[in-house]
């Protein structure tokens, strides 16, 4: 290892009393700065809950009181749900977090329970050892259903479970055992419960009167097991699937049942497929209609014979030898590479192909098939859309995904090709008169019933098209926005507005109007459960500010142009949910230096009070504040970056600096900085101790992705020293996965940092091209010849451009101080990518460091070793960025023991 005693020397240190406002943050803070999570409010808007979690610890769920002052804590409670009349709040209960991390294995970890309380006291009730709860629909009752206790090896594998059946009214628990499967009426007046006792003998399908505790059964059959109860309020009818077990406890071909009101069947005929027991049903909203999966004969479940063992007869029989051979065949012509078909092994096994029962004749109709395997359930009664990408698999290796779009009929199942190697969205209107689909650059309308198409957009003098899109693949559109009653329009955005396109006519209304001319990008947020709107529905939007990077909220009528301003801030804002049956929003508001706490607001965002107060110990830390930094890049392009700098900092002073960058970032003016132990700096944590962070835009250019960076980020940090922030030698660069290997080539090319340290990246793009992300399977070839790489053509038509975009191949350039870190199964970049970056720049004696963390993905995950790696990352850049002793690993290495 080879340390330049000048490093030592040169940087700039800033005494800790420097930074004024607020004390540095410590790892302790860093664990234990917490999160809010899943809020949500009561229907009446009289109640929020929220649960808050430190990065490592145990939490709470809290449940506050709107306008009132009372407040309840479930101690080590999530994802806490209201009742529907707003009367009661349950949570899960996690287990203590140190009984987890003591539990030798997985299977000897405590069990979540939960905890449900009355809000109108605060009269709480714990639960132990619960699988998963819910209300009836009429709040009267809370059904727990209990995990599964084994307690032989005799025991069934397919027992069921304790189901508790809790009155909220009396507190009266009456309990169902042996519980497999179960749902309720809508209306809380009835359960429908899969029964599958240890024996198998008593196993049935029984209704459950809530309030009389009265039983029917409605099938029984020993070792027979049910699943999939399914239960359609409109029609009162029942579906649910039945197979009988055998002698493994297997089950494969099911029988699809419906019962109607006077639990008469109704029995969908059988075609050429048959039910797996794992289907999934669903009904239309109106109980008219029932779609399930089917499989084909041919792919029913087989299960093999086990290999014998050895004997002296088949000791040396070539076929009963290679019998125990370990192989996967790669072959040219495979429609998947061996990875990829390994992977996606399981779904295909389990997959199944959409069927429909109609209810009014009886009839079973196939929609989907091997050759149209992804039919999507409509909400309409007439068509349905389908995609194909069958004949396109072999490409999905260079090319990615692209598919055939169909529309099917529901009635006879007949299909019509509407679009060939179709990539972006595709969406039928709710009617089911329209799809939607963005092509070649433009919204296009396609009739069902004729096939028409209609461009919506190329008269309209805005382009549609993605604006910030800079890779070599088809860009896409900014997606729909909705539909109004009667399929009569689409909502539509470009970048900034929202269009209201009739779709008979093609008459197209941009709604918000100034968003263009404004930069202010409007977004729709909807605040009920309405699938479609009507034609003078107002509308809650969000409105960001494409250069401020400000977020307010608006509104706007379908009938009417224009925008209300309802509230805007120097902060991002952001909608959470609204209350049912009353006029109370939810929000967030935040900053870098804010937390999103919970806001409630009426509906015109008027008496806005702060209902959260989650890490009050920010206002004794050093936080520091962000500000936006405009400067040029090489070639002239305006370029934005966020400039974090210490609490206290005194003007004038130079300081050290990370950059920290992936591709676009200065949308993180306001955005808070969630604190958590992980495989990135900290910024607040690296603020209070003296540090600034700069987070540049990078836009790239295709073909030079490396040299994209350098052109944007150079003049950036540049700017940054022409202003007296940043200590020019005491420069840091930070990446992972691709901005880490946008850092390891930008160190090729310039001497500007004084330190690096890059995770996960690519090194090689010719071994790199030919690789394997092995979380998918997939081939790597896509990512370079259409996606984020950008290279745009293959390695045999543009082998300078990947050997010019390698790191690997300039190492002998490299004078900045390297710190590689890799897990050794990553599932994205393959890990030798790392090793070969540490090769080259050790054979030409370079400073270099490589942290190899055993058994770590992409983003290492073990607590020890996300620890382990914030304290390495701080320890190097102290070092090399403010001139602190080198750690002894810095200077020396560790030695393998």
């Amino acid at each position: 290892m080879r340390h330049s005693l000048s490093i030592l020397l040169f940087c700039f240190v800033i005494p800790i009393s420097a930074l004024g406002q607020g004390r540095p943050m410590t790892l302790d803070d860093l664990m234990s700065m917490r999160t809010l999570r899943n809020a949500t409010i009561s229907n009446n808007g009289a109640w929020t809950a929220y649960d808050i979690w430190p990065d490592r610890g145990n939490g709470d769920a809290i449940v506050k009181e709107i306008t009132g002052r009372k407040q309840y804590t479930i101690p080590n409670g999530q994802q806490p749900r209201f009742s529907t009349d707003s009367k009661w709040l349950a949570a899960t209960i996690r287990p203590d977090v140190i009984e987890v991390e003591n539990a030798s294995k997985p299977a000897d970890r405590p069990k979540s329970g939960m905890a449900y309380l009355a809000v109108s006291n605060g009269a709480m009730t714990t639960v132990e050892n619960v699988k998963s709860f819910e209300f009836t629909g009429n709040s009267s009752y809370l059904l727990i259903w209990l995990n599964t206790d084994k307690p032989g090896k005799d025991w069934r594998k397919s027992v069921g479970s304790t189901l508790e059946i809790r009155s909220l009214a009396g507190g009266a628990i009456r309990s169902i055992p042996f519980v497999s499967s179960m749902t309720a009426d809508s209306l809380g007046t009835k359960l429908f419960v899969a029964i599958a006792d240890s024996s198998g003998e008593g196993n049935a399908l029984i209704r459950y009167e809530l309030a009389t505790s009265s039983v029917d059964t409605l099938h029984r059959g020993s070792f027979t097991r049910y699943d999939q109860l399914t239960w359609s309020q409109p029609s009162g009818t029942l579906a649910f699937v039945s197979a009988v077990e055998d002698s493994s406890q297997a089950v494969d071909i099911a029988r699809l049942h419906v019962l109607d009101a006077t639990l008469r069947e109704l029995q969908p005929p059988s075609d050429s497929r048959y039910v797996p027991f794992r289907t999934q049903l669903r009904w239309t909203d109106r109980g008219d209609r029932l779609f399930f999966g089917t499989k084909p004969v041919a792919e029913k479940t087989v299960v093999e014979p086990k290999r014998g063992d050895w004997t002296v007869e088949n000791f040396k029989d070539p076929e009963f030898i290679r019998d125990d051979r370990g192989l996967d065949v790669w072959h040219g012509e495979d429609p998947l590479i061996k990875p990829h078909e390994i992977k996606t092994a399981a779904a295909r096994r389990s997959r199944t192909f959409l069927s429909v029962w109609h209810r009014d004749t009886g009839r079973v109709v196939s929609l989907a098939d091997s050759t149209l395997p992804s039919v999507s359930i409509p909400d309409n009664a007439r068509f349905a859309v389908g995609n194909s990408n069958v004949a396109y698999q072999r490409e999905i290796t260079w090319f990615g995904n692209q598919s055939d779009v169909y529309v099917v009929d529901l009635r006879t199942g007949l299909r019509r090709m509407i679009a060939e190697r179709h990539q972006g969205a595709a969406q039928l209107s709710p009617g089911g008169n329209w799809v939607v689909m963005f092509r070649d650059g433009h919204w296009h309308a396609v009739e069902t019933a004729t096939g028409v198409s209609r461009n919506l957009t190329e008269a309209l003098g805005v382009t549609f098209v993605d604006e910030d899109h800079d890779s070599p693949s088809e860009p896409g559109g900014y997606g729909i926005a909705g539909w109004t009653k009667g399929d009569a329009s689409v909502l539509i955005y470009d970048k900034f507005d929202l269009w209201s396109i009739d779709l008979p006519s093609g008459r197209a209304v941009n709604r918000t109007v100034t968003g263009r001319a404004e930069r202010r990008q409007y977004r729709i947020r909807r605040t009920d459960e309405e699938r479609t709107f009507d034609a003078g529905h107002v509308l809650l939007l969000t409105g960001y500010h494409d250069v401020e990077k400000t977020t307010g909220f608006y509104e706007v009528r379908l009938d009417r142009n224009g925008v209300t301003s309802l509230l805007q801030e120097n902060k991002k804002l952001t909608f959470v949910s609204k209350a049912k049956d009353a006029g109370v929003y939810l929000y967030t508001r935040e900053s870098y230096n804010e937390f999103p706490d919970i806001w409630s607001a009426d509906t015109r965002f008027r008496n806005r009070v702060k209902q959260s107060t989650v890490n009050p110990v920010m206002s004794e830390l050093a936080w520091g504040t962000s500000q936006l930094v405009e400067w040029s890049s090489m070639d002239g392009t305006p370029v934005q970056g966020v400039l974090i700098l210490p609490g206290g900092y005194k003007p004038g002073t130079k300081i050290p600096v990370i950059v920290y960058f992936y591709e676009l970032f200065s949308q993180r003016l306001h955005e808070y900085n969630a604190l958590a132990v992980n495989h990135r700096p900290s910024f607040p944590y690296y603020a209070s101790n003296g540090y600034a962070i700069f987070l540049p835009d990078v836009r790239y250019t295709e073909g030079l992705p490396g040299y994209s960076s350098t052109k944007y980020i150079v003049p950036g940090v540049q700017k940054l020293i022409d202003m007296g922030i940043a200590d020019p030698k005491g420069i840091g660069i930070h990446g992972h996965s691709w901005s880490g290997y946008q850092a390891a080539h930008m160190i090729t090319q310039t001497n500007l940092f004084a330190a690096a340290i890059v995770g996960a990246p690519v090194s090689n793009m010719t071994s790199a091209y030919n690789g394997i992300r092995w979380g998918s399977g997939l081939a790597r070839q896509f990512q370079y010849e259409q996606q984020q790489s950008r290279i745009g053509r293959t390695m045999w038509e543009a082998r300078d451009l990947y050997i010019e975009n390698s790191p690997v191949f300039f190492a002998d350039r490299i004078q900045t101080p390297t710190l590689i870190m890799f897990g050794d199964e990553d599932d994205a970049v393959p890990w030798y990518q790392g090793i070969e970056l540490y090769l080259s720049m050790r054979r030409f004696d370079k400073d270099v460091i490589f942290l190899q963390y055993h058994g770590e993905p992409h983003h290492p995950q073990r607590y020890a070793n996300k620890m382990d790696y914030t304290i390495r990352m701080k320890e190097y850049f102290d070092h090399y960025l403010k001139g602190a002793p080198a750690a002894d690993w810095i200077l020396e290495g560790e030695a393998f023991d």
